[in-house]
């Protein structure tokens, strides 16, 4: 009985034990991530304090529009998937890198909600940096515009059809042509130091090359395709233009003539109503133009 309850009290004991070991190591790792989220000493949320960091994070495979960079996602991709450099490679003690994805537009805080609530990010080209991304989450959560990369890659890049479109972020940026950037930030002894957090330069994502929407957003003039149809229903336009204009000017001609006959007219109808003896012909007159247009 007494080698009994002695294992009982054993057993409980040890349970408890584990309980606290247990209890200890998710508190420390609870604080671990709000240290991680709290060592901050530039706010990269705030577009004025982004718009400051480097622009040393090189954008690859981007193509270019009246507007600078671009990311046509539904063009050919041929293997050349867009991506970023890493710009902390060279860097001492950088335990991961966190990559951030942000409308470079100064947006209110209920935007940047919205924003939030509907970005994802595009997928990695490599499988190995999805589960990376993926295990590392589950330890260090983060953002919906967020994500995890190793520390030891020179550069990384996504899929090159899996990005969201520009046009679909133009009521949460307030502008026609929104653009993104990209922060990255590295994670130096278990905290994420955001006073070493550089940027990309902006850039739009479109769905393909539009050469006449490019010129259009650079104030110039687009370009029509031409067809033996087109280039007849375009001359006989022209021709019906020049046919209006000859006749407005010649309505104008004919309209300042009689706007001077009429002027002529009652200034002698005024003299001749001035004279007793003619005063019953302006009375016949002016009967006249009653009934008859003038």
């Amino acid at each position: 009985m007494t080698s009994s309850l002695y294992s009982t009290y054993s057993t409980h004991m040890n349970i408890n034990i584990f309980d606290s070991k247990v209890g200890n190591k998710r508190m420390a790792d609870a604080t671990a991530d709000m240290s991680l989220a709290s060592n901050s000493s530039i706010d990269i949320d705030d577009f004025a304090s982004r718009a400051k960091l480097p622009a040393s994070a090189i954008l690859l495979n981007f193509q270019t529009w009246a507007r600078g960079y671009c990311n046509n996602r539904d063009g050919v991709v041929l293997g050349q998937h867009p991506g970023v450099t890493n710009p902390f490679i060279k860097t001492k003690n950088v335990e991961a890198v966190l990559v951030s994805f942000y409308l470079h537009h100064d947006i209110t805080p209920a935007a940047t909600k919205t924003y939030m609530d509907k970005y994802k990010t595009p997928v990695f080209e490599q499988r190995i940096n999805i589960e990376r991304n993926t295990r590392m989450s589950f330890t260090h959560p983060i953002k919906s515009n967020e994500q995890w990369i190793s520390s030891d890659l020179n550069e990384i890049h996504w899929k090159k059809r899996k990005w969201g479109l520009s046009a679909h972020m133009r009521d949460i940026a307030g502008v026609k042509f929104p653009q993104w950037v990209i922060v990255l930030t590295p994670k130096i002894n278990g905290l994420l130091d955001y006073s070493k957090s550089a940027r990309t330069a902006p850039f739009a994502v479109r769905s393909k090359k539009q050469p006449a929407a490019s010129a259009f957003a650079s104030g110039g003039t687009t370009s029509k395709r031409r067809t033996p149809e087109t280039h007849h229903a375009e001359q006989t336009l022209k021709a019906e233009q020049t046919d209006i204009l000859r006749l407005n000017d010649n309505i104008k001609a004919k309209k300042k003539l009689s706007d001077e006959f009429k002027s002529r007219f009652e200034f002698a109808l005024a003299i001749a109503a001035s004279d007793p003896r003619t005063q019953h012909l302006c009375a016949d007159i002016e009967k006249h133009m009653r009934f008859h247009k003038m």
